[in-house]
């Protein structure tokens, strides 16, 4: 299976284990300064859930630098692996990220991923928009003119309040920016997700979704 076909398996897993009113999708979340993308997250009202895809034809040769950013941004963090994937994956990834393996029988959990307890703040802000940190830098009585770009904002607000508070900030903005288009996917793809759905998730393609 492809990167595509094991995502829409994947999110069909997901639904089939949630209530579909209590999550939310969204797919290629970038992330770390915008360095990065998560295949597939699932944004909750008290976790952020990651999954990285490494299909038959992907390489892992980059998969211990994409895993340090991954468990600084996010609560939990999750390889999905084609089979022929999965000892050299072990042996990468540290016992704190989950394992799913997958094949054209299904999605199978290996290993259950551990929270992640020192995520980095500036990562974490970082998945927010410049309006959105401008908001954030005003309600905590930050100097908001004072601050021009995207970084500055982020290193005032980094230095001034705790991860708690970042994090439930972080989470509420990605509830409501992503929750629009993720209902319009779930009225659209009907009883089971195939790859041509996907667009309906992805920021760049989905245009016509409300922000």
């Amino acid at each position: 299976m492809n990167e595509e076909e094991i995502k829409s398996r994947l999110i069909d897993y997901l639904l089939n284990r949630s209530n579909d009113k209590e999550i939310v999708l969204c797919s290629e979340l970038p992330f770390a300064d915008r360095n990065r993308r998560a295949d597939l997250v699932v944004l909750q009202k008290d976790k952020i859930v990651a999954f990285e895809i490494k299909s038959q034809k992907d390489s892992l040769e980059k998969l211990e630098s994409q895993l340090e950013d991954y468990q600084k941004s996010f609560d939990l963090v999750y390889l999905v692996l084609a089979p022929k994937h999965i000892c050299s994956a072990r042996n990468i990834a540290n016992r704190k990220v989950g394992i799913y393996t997958a094949t054209e029988f299904g999605i199978q959990k290996l290993r259950k991923a551990t929270p992640q307890k020192r995520l980095d703040k500036a990562l974490l802000l970082s998945l927010l928009t410049k309006q959105q940190l401008l908001t954030f830098a005003t309600l905590n009585d930050l100097r908001s003119a004072t601050l021009h770009s995207k970084h500055e904002i982020i290193a005032a607000i980094k230095t001034k309040l705790p991860l708690k508070n970042i994090r439930a900030f972080v989470i509420e903005n990605l509830l409501m920016k992503y929750h629009p288009r993720y209902r319009h996917f779930i009225s659209e793809r009907g009883m089971v997700t195939h790859p041509e759905d996907l667009y309906l998730l992805t920021k760049e393609q989905a245009g016509q979704v409300p922000e």
